[in-house]
């Protein structure tokens, strides 16, 4: 489960060159950033690459690959072993965290012009956590990481605009809402600080700009 999201990729890669009707007419870049109610990831920021695939006059493939990070700062427990409990302490302690992965879904253009385009639909993400809690003493902080892939849902609304018909490139702007399946649990007695053992809600904003061609 660590590399499904790496697995993922390699799967849907040759989508990229395909010769049939799924042939890539879109890609983009953007700068993303999120709001969360959880306590150790509230504000991650990142940026998001993707590939877009007509499948229909209305109906595009979406594939795109993500990376979100936050750090946070505060006063926790370490523990020179945690299964169990030895040596532990209070201690100002940094907790760095990066959320990467790939979304599969489908986008429908509610209105597609040459300056203006509004897209909206959905799909699955595939994500692995990564990252540590380390205490100023250099002794680990006390948090349980999801070790696995993390499978999620996404929904989705975009707007595009071309300032210039003339011009290849598009300003894109969207709002995401972005569902991830956490499931650490700590099964040790006293348990571990696990705050990824519940799903979260991501509320996602990105800005950035794509390249549409034929």
């Amino acid at each position: 489960m660590r590399n499904l999201p790496r697995a993922v990729f390699f799967l849907f890669l040759p989508l990229l060159f395909s010769p049939s009707l799924l042939r890539c007419q879109e890609l983009g870049i953007s700068f993303l950033g999120a709001t969360t109610g959880h306590p150790e990831f509230p504000s991650p920021l990142g940026f998001t690459a993707h590939g877009l695939f007509r499948f229909n006059p209305s109906w595009f493939f979406l594939v795109s690959y993500g990376r979100l990070s936050d750090e946070q700062v505060r006063t926790g427990r370490v523990c020179q072993h945690y299964v169990p409990h030895v040596g532990c302490r209070n201690e100002e302690t940094t907790t760095s965290l990066s959320l990467s992965g790939l979304n599969l879904g489908a986008l429908r253009a509610l209105h597609e012009g040459q300056t203006v385009r509004l897209m909206g639909g959905g799909g699955l993400s595939f994500s692995s956590l990564g990252g540590e809690a380390r205490g100023v003493s250099g002794l680990p902080g006390d948090l349980l990481i999801p070790k696995g892939g993390q499978i999620g849902a996404f929904g989705s609304l975009k707007i595009g605009l071309r300032p210039l018909a003339s011009l290849p490139a598009m300003v894109e702007g969207g709002v995401n809402l972005h569902w991830i399946k956490f499931n650490s649990c700590s099964g040790a007695e006293p348990p571990q600080y696990d705050p990824f053992c519940k799903p979260d809600i991501f509320q996602e904003a990105e800005i950035g700009i794509s390249f549409p061609f034929r």
